[in-house]
C-alpha cells in the first residue's frame, strides 16, 4: 500500500484530475485506512476465546481460520466499523500471549531443571548447591506475583495458582532438605564414627 501511496503521489498535476486517478486515490486510501486492522486480526495472541469474542461483539458468526477469511469477507462482515473493539481485543491478546509465554518458560524451566548432588566421604550423596534453584524461585514467584495481580489474571488463573502452590512448595521443601543436611553433617561425626 506504501508503494502504491508513493506511486500516485508522483504523478504529473494534470493525472491528478482525471477521474481514474481520482478513483485509484480513493481505493488505496480505504486500503491504507484498514492496514491497523488487517494487523489488529493477525495478532499473534489471538486466540478461540479472542475470536468468539469479537463475533460476539458484531453480532455475526465467521471462521478466522477458514481460507475464505480474506480481505474481501472482513469488509464483508463491516469489521472497519469495530476497529476500535478489535484494536483493544488485540492489545488484550497480546498482553495474555506475554503471559502465556511466561507460563510456559516456567514449565520448561521447572521441568528439566536439575537437583545437583555430589559424593560426601566416599559413601554419603548431599546436595552441592541449591543457587540456581533458588535465583529460579525468587524470579519465577516474582513474575507469579505480578501474574496474579494482572488485569488478564482470571484467562490464566488455574495454571498462575498452579505454579504459585508448586513453588510454595519445591522453596519450603528445598529449605527442609538444606536444614536436615546441615545438621545431619554437623552431628555426623558423632553418629556414624564413633
Amino acid at each position: 500500500a506504501m508503494v502504491f501511496i508513493k506511486d500516485i503521489t508522483k504523478v504529473p498535476k494534470k493525472v491528478k484530475a482525471w477521474k481514474v486517478w481520482k478513483s485509484l486515490q480513493s481505493i488505496v486510501n480505504q486500503f491504507r485506512q484498514t492496514l491497523p486492522l488487517i494487523a489488529n486480526l493477525r495478532s499473534e495472541g489471538m486466540r478461540k476465546r479472542h475470536w468468539e469474542q469479537l463475533q460476539e461483539e458484531i453480532g455475526q458468526q465467521f471462521d478466522p481460520y477458514s481460507e475464505d477469511f480474506t480481505l474481501d469477507k472482513v469488509n464483508g462482515l463491516g469489521l472497519h466499523l469495530h476497529a476500535d473493539a478489535i484494536s483493544t481485543l488485540a492489545t488484550v491478546a497480546s498482553r495474555e500471549m506475554a503471559i502465556e509465554i511466561n507460563l510456559k518458560e516456567i514449565k520448561s524451566i521447572w521441568t528439566a531443571l536439575p537437583l545437583e548432588l555430589t559424593e560426601y566421604k566416599g559413601k554419603y550423596w548431599r546436595i552441592k548447591t541449591i543457587e540456581e534453584i533458588n535465583e529460579n524461585l525468587e524470579q519465577h514467584q516474582l513474575s507469579l506475583s505480578t501474574m496474579k495481580n494482572s488485569p488478564y489474571y482470571l484467562t490464566f488463573a488455574t495454571d498462575i495458582n498452579h505454579w504459585i502452590r508448586t513453588l510454595n512448595e519445591v522453596a519450603e521443601t528445598v529449605e527442609m532438605i538444606m536444614n536436615v543436611q546441615r545438621t545431619w553433617m554437623y552431628l555426623e561425626s558423632i553418629f556414624m564414627d564413633s
